[in-house]
């Protein structure tokens, strides 16, 4: 999988390329082409989203590219009011990445499904997997995929469940009530040397740190 930003001077853009700093061969996850584009991911909380996509991209070799965007200063469920707008011709698979935070996960799944469908979306089937929804949609007599991972993990003893709930883990450290404010407390160096461990565990390791990014990215995947 390789990631093409919608805009190259966008943060996310500029945040995958640091990832160089851990020893990334950042080359290897962007692509400077757009040709073929049928599949996007809209972020929906920003940083460090956009870097754990560059861990994937790294992890999950392939061919595919895979568009990124993150819309404006939108956040969260908010994403999903504008989802619309990026359905170019070629458009068929969408990822949403958003954190749970403090919602229960029924309560974010509902509440994105209700949004998708206040913009005139028709939701036709919802497949539902761990922390995941496959919804098929359709939108003036076009069908599409949209795929809403919940980030966050339960073994994780945090107030509200993030991206950060998946760092944590992978960098081994407890978390005191809140899995952001426990991920901040590391320094720069700290967060670099937990990416680059990243960069060199198993595929298998990765899925257990970040399972339900991992199958919503092979589901984008699929032709």
């Amino acid at each position: 999988m390789r990631l093409y930003f919608l805009d190259p001077s966008c943060r996310a853009a500029v945040n995958v390329a640091r990832l160089r700093r851990s020893n990334f061969d950042v080359g290897r996850l962007i692509a400077e082409s757009a040709e073929s584009l049928d599949a996007l991911i809209v972020i929906g909380n920003g940083t460090p989203d956009d870097s754990i996509l560059g861990v994937l991209s790294f992890h999950l070799d392939g061919y595919k590219t895979v568009g990124i965007v993150k819309p404006g200063e939108m956040t969260h469920l908010s994403v999903l009011d504008v989802l619309k707008t990026y359905l170019r011709p070629r458009i068929r698979k969408l990822m949403i990445l958003i954190d749970q935070e403090d919602l229960t996960l029924d309560n974010l799944f509902d509440n994105a499904l209700r949004r998708m469908r206040g913009t005139g979306i028709s939701v036709d089937h919802v497949e539902e997997m761990e922390r995941l929804r496959v919804c098929r949609c359709s939108l003036a007599g076009r069908d599409f995929d949209v795929i809403i991972v919940a980030n966050g993990l339960e073994e994780v003893s945090s107030q509200t469940h993030s991206i950060e709930d998946h760092l944590t883990k992978a960098a081994e450290i407890e978390v005191a009530e809140n899995s952001k404010r426990s991920w901040r407390s590391l320094n720069r160096s700290e967060r670099e040397e937990v990416f680059k461990r990243l960069q060199e565990k198993r595929i298998d390791e990765i899925e257990d740190i970040f399972p339900q990014q991992v199958s919503g990215c092979r589901r984008l995947a699929e032709e």
